[in-house]
């Protein structure tokens, strides 16, 4: 997607990193978790700065195409959507239920239609 590639839901590669984020993901929102998950966050952005404090529940697609500056703070529930790049500057505050979308799809319906039938693991079900 970064490369101007149309996203592939079904792309195995992206697949793989896909499950290794939303296995760190499951554990930073564990709501039994008592241990500091900010380290986890490290693990899992793509670039952060000298501090930033993220409330879980946190959700993206990869966290890799994610960049976070200095002192920024993300309350509960937010949603990033980074098949593309979310750059956040310093010394931002993101309220609760923000919802930050990279993704896109194409526009137009036969694009559309052309893309699905053609990567679809469904596409021989009737």
């Amino acid at each position: 997607m970064l490369s101007g590639q149309l996203y592939n839901v079904y792309d195995t590669d992206l697949a793989k990193k896909t499950d290794r984020k939303q296995t760190l993901l499951a554990s930073i929102n564990d709501p039994s978790t008592t241990t500091d998950v900010q380290p986890k966050f490290r693990q899992l952005l793509g670039k952060t700065g000298a501090h930033f404090y993220i409330e879980p529940p946190f959700f993206c697609d990869f966290g890799d195409n994610i960049t976070l500056g200095d002192d920024v703070y993300i309350n509960t529930n937010a949603v990033f959507l980074d098949s593309g790049r979310i750059t956040i500057g310093s010394r931002v505050l993101i309220g609760p239920r923000v919802s930050l979308f990279a993704a896109s799809h194409p526009i137009a319906a036969d694009v559309r239609t052309k893309m699905v039938s053609r990567w679809s693991p469904h596409r021989n079900r009737r």
